[in-house]
C-alpha cells in the first residue's frame, strides 16, 4: 500500500470485507445453532417458518448495525489516541 489515506479514498481498504478467520469455537457455535435450528424447522407450520426466517434477517441487520457502530469507535478511538500521541510529541521537543 504505498499510501493508506489514498487507498482508503479509492476504496482499496476494506477491513469489513474480511472477516475473521473461521476458529474452533466459531466452528462449534454455528454447528451447535444449525443443529438447534434443523429439529425446530421441522415443526413450524409454513407461516411460522417465513416469521422465523424475518426474524433471523432483523436479527442479522441488528448485528450488522452494531458492527458497524463498534467499528466507528474503534476508528475513532484510534484517531484520538494517534492525536493524544501527536500533542505529546510536539511538547516534549
Amino acid at each position: 500500500m504505498k499510501n493508506l489515506l489514498h487507498e482508503l479514498w479509492f476504496g482499496n481498504v476494506r477491513p469489513f470485507a474480511n472477516p475473521p478467520a473461521d476458529t474452533k469455537t466459531t466452528q462449534k457455535l454455528a454447528l451447535r445453532l444449525s443443529q438447534k435450528r434443523e429439529p425446530l424447522l421441522a415443526q413450524l407450520t409454513e407461516q411460522q417458518t417465513k416469521l422465523l426466517a424475518e426474524y433471523e434477517c432483523a436479527s442479522e441487520e441488528i448485528t450488522s448495525l452494531a458492527e458497524a457502530n463498534a467499528f466507528s469507535k474503534g476508528f475513532r478511538l484510534g484517531v484520538e489516541l494517534m492525536i493524544e500521541v501527536m500533542k505529546g510529541y510536539k511538547t516534549n521537543i
